[in-house]
């Protein structure tokens, strides 16, 4: 039986016509949701059939906000297929539509095995686990864990690569501004970095496939299409560009990004969700290791979304546990969805984007007013400091990209009618969350109304007077006691008038109220505790 590195070795020496046929007789064929047919070649099959690319079958690609978007129940399996995917199809385009590029079998299957692996460094629920997880945060790149991997599986499974393959891998996974090149790069070879990972000017596979897939298993009614993208582009000067005519591709590439953070990725509910799932791994992480795990390629491989559910079963298992009994009651407090609670929030003023600086549960403490009754602990809130941009920070993101024209010309996107004009592209807000446990809805309403006020004086502190307040308005359990209020109060006077004529004269059974009382005040568009 042949052996994919028999296969390997005898793919280097191919051209383009012999690679071609050769991939078509050797290849793996995958359905897929989004792309239709996915074909695996040769090199992605020695990765595919190992645990770490498995291990990605039990990560939700939405993490906390398949919580929020039930139908999003799609993994990094899949994801990964279709960026491979799309990485093989770019990388073949290129190398036809410029005559000049030197053909090598091996780019287009590096290109796809980097699309295969570039996730798998993911930790459990995306990327809530290295932002919201505090024994890691700042210190755990999920990047960083990809490329550490690939030379784990190299060795491990003893995958023949040689050392520049190798290395070629990891540049092409891990391509950001945070990274270092394993490898020197020509002025001409540079497009190969710019296919999975685009730190030039972020229009890469990755995004295309994940709006892709995300769109439309979110249900959001969203089809995104690249395949323009693809079809025309080429390299010149070694970098990647576009044709102009496709300038709103690019623009919508970035501006479904934007949507898709705002209505999907960070959804309010979706990041109380996260929040959640992080304080029980956090007060899990001592009995589990889940941490130490996180910085060993080998023992990470035994981290995924699973990990909720072996806290519950240890928790069952050893009651006395401190720590895993209060993991388990965060995990059952989402189980039933007794969230933490979406105060409110702020969106920052454009005049203070360029001096931002994050907000913390002590920042809004230090405004906590002292005659309410309520005596917020730190532990009680969480802060989200919430940012959204176009890739480019506030400024626009064709300026980063480059196109042609019909006289073959590159210029930059924004130079040739792709500007956005005066457009905001980077939006900041500031979110506050209610942790805290309450067990009845009158002590819930007091601490969230005290978090209300605490955070609207420390916005107004910095910001000033002159902003727009989103506040919490119930839940879903709030609005339907309403609901029951308000037909009570129909209800009492039909039976009292009933009472009346079969008594004849008034009745003293009960009394109505003239005004009904939704979520602890009068029906009404200000905010429940008065702080509009």
């Amino acid at each position: 039986m042949t052996s994919e590195n028999e296969m390997l070795d005898a793919i280097r020496g191919l051209g383009r016509d012999e690679y071609i046929a050769c991939r078509q007789h050797t290849c793996l064929k995958i359905n897929d949701a989004v792309h239709g047919t996915v074909v695996v070649s040769t090199l992605g099959q020695a990765f595919l059939d190992t645990p770490a690319v498995q291990r990605l079958r039990h990560l939700k690609q939405l993490g906390a906000a398949s919580f929020v978007h039930p139908n999003a129940e799609h993994t990094r399996f899949t994801h990964s297929l279709g960026v491979g995917h799309l990485a093989w199809g770019l990388g073949n385009h290129l190398l036809q539509a410029g005559p000049a590029l030197e053909f090598n079998a091996m780019d287009l299957e590096l290109l796809q095995t980097a699309g295969l692996l570039h996730d798998i460094g993911h930790g459990p629920f995306s990327h809530g686990f290295e932002c919201s997880l505090p024994a890691i945060t700042g210190k755990w790149r999920h990047e960083d864990m990809s490329v550490r991997l690939v030379e784990y599986l190299v060795e491990e499974y003893n995958i023949d690569l040689e050392r520049s393959e190798v290395m070629t891998l990891q540049d092409m996974i891990s391509n950001d501004h945070e990274s270092k090149h394993r490898m020197f790069w020509s002025t001409e070879d540079q497009w190969k970095l710019q296919i999975v990972a685009n730190s030039l000017n972020s229009v890469d596979v990755d995004k295309m496939d994940y709006l892709m897939r995300d769109g439309h298993m979110a249900s959001r009614g969203r089809h995104y299409d690249f395949s323009g993208l693809i079809a025309h582009s080429k390299v010149n000067g070694g970098n990647i560009c576009f044709s102009e005519s496709q300038i709103p591709s690019i623009r919508e590439l970035f501006q479904g990004r934007f949507t898709m953070h705002d209505e999907v990725y960070q959804h309010r509910k979706a990041k109380a969700v996260e929040y959640m799932l992080m304080d029980a791994l956090t007060e899990a992480d001592s009995e589990l290791g889940i941490s130490q795990k996180a910085f060993d390629p080998e023992a990470f491989m035994q981290l995924d979304d699973s990990l909720i559910n072996e806290i519950k079963r240890r928790a069952a298992a050893d009651p006395s546990n401190a720590r895993l009994a209060a993991a388990a009651a965060i995990l059952h407090r989402l189980d039933r969805r007794d969230l933490y609670v979406w105060v409110g929030e702020v969106t920052v003023p454009r005049q203070a984007l360029a001096t931002y600086q994050d907000w913390s549960a002590a920042d809004i403490m230090a405004y906590q007013q002292h005659n309410t009754g309520i005596m917020l602990q730190q532990a009680d809130i969480m802060v989200h400091n919430m940012c959204i941009s176009h890739c480019n920070g506030d400024s626009d993101p064709l300026e980063r990209v480059l196109v042609y024209g019909g006289d073959g010309m590159t210029v930059r996107a924004a130079a040739a009618g792709g500007a956005g004009g005066s457009l905001g592209y980077l939006t900041r807000r500031v979110r506050l969350y209610l942790r805290r446990h309450c067990h009845d809805e009158g002590s819930k309403q007091a601490y969230i109304a005290a978090a209300a006020g605490a955070f609207k004086q420390a916005m107004q502190q910095r910001y000033g007077h002159d902003l727009d307040f989103l506040w919490y308005t119930g839940g879903h359990r709030s609005k339907q006691a309403a609901w029951l209020e308000q037909y009570q109060s129909r209800l009492l006077p039909r039976q009292q008038q009933q009472q009346q004529q079969f008594y004849g004269g008034s009745s003293s059974r009960g009394s109505s109220s003239s005004s009904v009382m939704i979520n602890g005040r009068e029906g009404s568009g200000v905010s429940p505790w008065g702080l509009n």
